[in-house]
Parts: structure tokens; sequence; C-alpha cells
């Protein structure tokens, strides 16, 4: 069995694109600044691999912003999809704060410029969900939803988690945050370890590029 993990994290600069590969790969290598190197020009897209013994994973970061414009973003998405031969696992990253209308046009464009097979093995995250209740992370996952509704469509579903580094948790709440790490870390190894490239369940007549036809 391939133990390799080819996984694509698409978000904006300070969303957690980092601490979810630690959390993947159960490591702390991707603190260390420097380690992920440029693919790109601009410096949108990085790269980072860590083999722990079992796996090889492989990353590739594909940073989006608000200002950024279309054939630039395209170029970045086809770059890591021709990084690698195949995809475990797409993750869209979104950090827990006020709808950005701006930056939701451009994740639904991202979106748009990945293959349909890729939907299989796409989920969503919201990070920075610190202490939210239940009924708060339902509301918070409904809202986004609806701002941008072809999140929908990620097989892999919406998940939102918190992965704060302990040495700047309050010592009162270490315990809490450290077994919340070790739970959140779970949830992405085993999105990551699902089978990858299953069928998709999109109608066959629909062509590639789905999204703007359906959502815009």
């Amino acid at each position: 069995m391939d133990s390799s993990r080819n996984i694509l994290i698409i978000g904006k600069t300070g969303s957690g694109k980092r601490s979810i590969s630690n959390a993947i790969a159960n490591t702390t290598l991707f603190e260390v600044g420097g380690f992920m190197k440029t693919v790109s020009q601009p410096p949108d897209n990085l790269f980072g691999e860590y083999n722990n013994g079992e796996k090889h994973f492989r990353f590739m970061h594909v940073t989006i912003s608000s200002t950024q414009d279309d054939k630039t973003l395209e170029k970045n998405v086809a770059n890591a999809l021709n990084y690698f031969q195949s995809l475990n696992l797409v993750l869209l990253v979104f950090k827990l704060e006020p709808i950005d209308t701006q930056l939701c046009k451009k994740v639904q464009t991202a979106v748009s410029f990945l293959e349909r097979e890729a939907l299989s093995n796409t989920a969503v995250l919201v990070t920075f969900c610190d202490l939210l209740s239940s009924r708060a992370k339902e509301v918070a996952q409904q809202e986004l939803q609806e701002s941008i509704p072809v999140l929908r469509l990620a097989k892999k579903g919406t998940h939102m988690i918190c992965l704060p580094q302990i040495s700047c948790v309050q010592a009162s709440l270490i315990n809490f945050f450290r077994k919340s790490n070790d739970e959140n870390g779970r949830l992405l190894q085993n999105l990551c370890n699902k089978d990858e490239m299953e069928v998709s369940t999109l109608p066959p007549t629909i062509p590639g590029n789905i999204f703007n036809r359906v959502y815009v």
C-alpha cells in the first residue's frame, strides 16, 4: 500500500495552514520559519514534506486573498495540482471571523479550478473555534455555507476546529486544549486516511467546471 499522502491546503494568511499540517503529520516541524519552500512567483504557494516513519506527507499550501486577481489564483491552483500526480485530501481553511464577501468570491473561484474528482477528497475547516458551543458552531457553519454555497459539495464535510499552541495557553486551560488538540489531530488524520478519489456522485452529464453554471 502506498504510504504517501498528498495534501492541498487553501486558505488566507493566518488561517492555520501550518498548524493543520503539523496536526496531520503529528509534528511541530512546520512551525520552523523557512522550512517550507516557495514554488510560485509571487510566493503564494508553499511546499513542505515530512516522513513520520509510517507515512510520507507532502503538503502544498495555496494562499488566497480578497485582493488576488483571478488569473494569479488560477495559476497558483494549477501549479499545486500539477505538483502532485494524485491528491489524497483538499482542505479549504477559514478563520472564524466576520464574513469577508470578497474572500468568499475568491474561494468560490478557487474551487471552480479544482477537478471534479477532487470534491470527493475535499473538506472545509473553520479554525480558531476555541470554546465555541455546539450551537455557535452550527450557526457559523451555516453562515459560511450560505456565503459560499459551493462548500456544500465538499464530500468530506465541514469541521470546526481549534489548534492553539499549548505554550501560549493559560496554565489552567492547558489540559483542556491539549485534549482538544489531540481530538482535532485525530479528526484531520482520519480525513487524510480515508479512501482517496472516491467516485463522484455528481450527475455525469455536467461538464468539468460546474460551479459558475450552478452557483453564479
